[in-house]
């Protein structure tokens, strides 16, 4: 009988230990273990609330944090309960953004919870993910950017999440008409790619980095496009398509001798572009390097020899080097693909002429050019209509 008599007062005083429940979390647990998790939900609310106003009380009581903790650790514990059994309740809702929050309510009052937190976080956070990829690749940007949401609320550490987010942002912003909506659009994924970019100190993350350069390119937004580049460049110095685009923005910019410089090094490995050759071309002819110019178009013509714009190009820079003799070649091939091209007929035209009136040049060479002067002048006017 005493053995009886003193299992009982040990058992009593276990019992007396242990932190009292609430009538209401006590309440809410029986709900929650029959699946109403609505009614739970309701009694862990009042629970908790009860709970934070005993703890508030309890602060302004003793202000000594050892005195503190030694009356509120009971409430504490219940409390660090209370938030975590919540947050199942709200997951089996799928009330993903509550739930993480009172997950992050019950660490805050203890760590009773953590790997059971941790596990549930990161479970949702692959189902999310994994459930998001094939439905962007199938292009499918809006369905898809609700998953990368939610995976990016669970977990914002993971950055994954926040790359995919990003990527669902411009793709839905190159499909929008609505001129605010798109920029809305961009500022958000920009906002995306900069939180990677920020836990990405190796430069790993260089197509994120890429894309943001480029969208700021294509929003015209020179001064964040070319540091964006440049960031590029830093992880990827022979990135062609950074240094592409730098040299188009500084060439836009009036930056002609970066721009310059920008193609020589992307033409050093991709000599077989010819739109690169044909924007360094232009960019010679505007700053009147007529002669850099025109050994620039003529890499374009080594590899379309009928290019008609780049062909007329290079006359135009010919004869503002006035060196019309030897755009006559040029001009001959221009119209002998396309005899309905007025303006080469007219460069023609005066091209001749000039030959026809050089000094020291024979009867003969001039009689000939003459009447390649009127052949010219005929097929100019007849496409002209006489004007």
């Amino acid at each position: 009988m005493r053995v009886l008599l003193i299992s009982i007062l040990l058992t009593a005083l276990l019992i007396s230990l242990c932190p009292a429940k609430s009538v209401e979390l006590s309440s809410a647990q029986i709900y929650r273990s029959n699946g109403d998790y609505l009614k739970a939900l309701e009694f862990y609310r009042l629970a908790a609330a009860d709970y934070e106003n005993k703890i508030t009380e309890l602060k302004a009581q003793y202000p000594d944090p050892k005195d503190f903790e030694k009356k509120a650790t009971g409430d504490m514990k219940n409390l660090t309960i209370a938030y975590y059994e919540m947050g199942d309740c709200l997951k089996q809702l799928g009330e993903y953004q509550e739930m993480n929050q009172c997950f992050t309510n019950s660490l805050k009052y203890g760590d009773k919870f953590v790997n059971e937190i941790l596990d549930i976080r990161d479970e949702l956070w692959v189902k999310f993910y994994n459930d998001g990829v094939p439905i962007f690749n199938e292009q499918k940007y809006e369905q898809s950017l609700e998953f990368f949401e939610k995976a990016v609320m669970i977990d914002p550490t993971r950055i994954d999440g926040f790359r995919e987010r990003g990527n669902c942002y411009l793709q839905l912003a190159q499909t929008e008409s609505d001129s605010m909506k798109k920029a809305d659009l961009l500022q958000k994924a920009a906002a995306d790619f900069d939180k990677v970019i920020a836990n990405d100190p190796k430069g790993e993350e260089l197509i994120v980095r890429i894309n943001k350069a480029n969208m700021y390119y294509k929003m015209g937004n020179y001064n964040k496009a070319i540091p964006a580049y440049q960031d590029v460049l830093k992880f990827d110095p022979e990135n062609l398509g950074a240094i592409s685009q730098l040299a188009m923005i500084y060439q836009e910019q009036g930056e002609e001798e970066k721009a310059v410089e920008m193609y020589n090094k992307v033409l050093k490995t991709k000599a077989s572009d010819p739109d690169l050759w044909f924007n360094l071309g232009i960019l010679y002819f505007n700053m009147g390097k007529f002669t850099e110019a025109r050994s620039a178009f003529d890499q374009v013509l080594k590899i379309n020899p009928n290019d008609l714009e780049t062909l007329m190009n290079l006359v135009s820079a010919l004869w503002n080097a006035q060196m019309q003799a030897e755009a006559i070649p040029y001009l001959e091939h221009i119209v002998q693909i396309d005899p309905q091209y007025t303006e080469a007929w007219k460069f023609l035209w005066a091209a001749y002429g000039k030959m026809a009136e050089r000094e020291g040049i024979t009867d003969k060479e001039r009689n000939e050019y003459i009447k390649k002067v009127k052949d010219a002048y005929d097929h100019y006017k007849a496409l002209t209509g006489g004007k």
